[in-house]
């Protein structure tokens, strides 16, 4: 049965994966919140680790990039 929530060690790691696919893909943080559906200084803020990702911005993450979706997966099945 999977948990209700990511650990705060699993929701680091999935930062992670959207800073290292923010890089790879050259987004500017505006244009990835704007991907998202959030604004720019949100996703600064989780990028700077000051804002913790709330499910709802976890669901539009999982929906627009894979790499974050089978992680978020594989976390939530532990």
């Amino acid at each position: 049965m999977p948990r209700k929530e990511p650990s705060s060690d699993e929701i680091e790691a999935i930062v992670a994966v959207l800073k290292q696919i923010r890089q790879e893909n050259n987004f500017s943080i505006e244009g990835m919140a704007r991907l998202l559906g959030f604004s720019g200084a949100h996703l600064s803020m989780i990028f700077a680790g000051k804002r913790r990702p709330g499910l709802r911005f976890l669901r539009a993450a999982a929906r627009r990039f894979p790499q974050v979706r089978r992680h978020l997966i594989r976390s939530l099945y532990k």
